[in-house]
């Protein structure tokens, strides 16, 4: 094992590539859709079609198709629209490299899918009914609201939520069950909340849509219950605007970076409920075991947006949500940590950002 300084310096890319524009744009999104389909349209698919695509520095070059017919037992299989965030576009570590060349200055790409197939447990209803009391009956549950509650009236009005990697319903671990079904309910609350204060019903007020490729046609089922509408990726980043409010927590792709990017000439999306922006990302500084596949920096890691949207917030932190067994709330707490945990393997802390309304000048 091999220990070596492994530095991201996401600087020179922000200041001299970007120069201080968004790396997610629309267009590059419209790219890659418009790429997308005509790879996996009838005439195409599993011809191994190449696609185009424009880099950051917009050179346009011609990719392979990722391989469309591969199998592994007990996953489903096929091709997705990926994400690479601004610490990931410019690693250069050798795994890095040797790993996604190919993909390096792209920030929005084709890849390869391999999903965990899974089931839903046959007791499945009745332990929501449970953790749905648990939750509604929770302290913290109670302080996230009130936080919204007391700030409403100064933030950008909110029209839509949205989840973002929230995760699938089937877990073996019934901690883990109990975590993900608890971040759908928050979504919930929070919809719910926005109805009450604004004297909107369910048919007039905000839709809630989430997205994440884990979800199976079951899931779609149950959050069907629960009024939320499954979207296909990328369409819930393409919906985000200005008055969405966005629930993302620990995902597999930088959602945070996505979003802030998507809605950078309005100043971001109204509020989200995330992990806390500690700072703007440019710089990571650490020990890379050459041996290993891992990085600094985390799959939703900060950017300059991201900290100047945080700057423009109220932030509320909130040390106690780990949404495991709401135990801070209703029994001893847990030993071995929560849904928030950082690199290190510590718990990491969730937090509540609301835009300020923007004041408008007088006549």
């Amino acid at each position: 094992m091999s220990n070596d300084t492994h530095s991201i310096n996401v600087a020179n890319l922000w200041h001299t590539i970007l120069k201080h524009k968004p790396l997610f744009t629309r267009e590059a999104f419209d790219q890659v859709v418009s790429q997308y389909s005509s790879v996996m349209s009838p005439s195409n698919a599993g011809k191994g079609q190449a696609y185009t695509l424009t880099n950051c520095h917009g050179e346009t070059s011609e990719l392979p198709n990722p391989l469309l017919e591969w199998e592994q037992p007990g996953y489903k299989t096929g091709l997705l629209i990926s994400y690479r965030s601004y610490q990931a576009i410019v690693d250069e570590s050798p795994w890095k490299l040797s790993a996604g060349l190919i993909h390096r200055w792209l920030p929005v790409y084709i890849a390869m899918l391999g999903q965990p197939l899974h089931s839903h447990h046959e007791d499945a209803d009745s332990k929501y009914v449970t953790w749905t009391q648990q939750w509604r009956d929770s302290a913290s549950r109670k302080r996230l609201l009130d936080c919204i509650r007391a700030n409403f009236d100064t933030m950008e009005p909110i029209k839509q939520i949205a989840g973002f990697g929230l995760g699938s319903l089937s877990r073996t671990s019934e901690v883990d069950a109990m975590r993900v079904y608890a971040q759908h309910l928050i979504a919930c609350d929070i919809r719910d909340l926005v109805d009450e204060l604004t004297g909107a019903s369910v048919d007039t007020g905000p839709e809630l849509f989430v997205q994440d490729p884990a979800y199976c046609d079951g899931c779609v089922e149950i959050l069907s219950r629960l009024n939320i509408k499954v979207v296909n990726n990328p369409n819930g980043f393409l919906l985000v605007d200005k008055n969405t409010f966005v629930l993302s927590f620990n995902p597999d792709v930088p959602v945070r970076q996505i979003v802030t990017d998507l809605t950078f000439a309005d100043d971001g999306p109204a509020a989200m409920l995330c992990n806390t922006i500690k700072d703007d990302g440019t710089v990571f500084d650490g020990l890379h075991d050459s041996n290993i596949t891992c990085t600094p920096y985390t799959t939703d890691p900060s950017s300059p947006i991201l900290w100047a949207y945080r700057m423009r917030c109220v932030e509320v932190v909130f040390e106690e949500l780990k949404m495991d067994r709401f135990e801070d709330d209703v029994g001893a707490p847990r030993k071995d940590g929560g849904l928030y945990e950082d690199i290190a393997g510590g718990p990491a802390k969730a937090a509540l950002y609301l835009k300020k309304k923007v004041k408008q000048e007088a006549c």
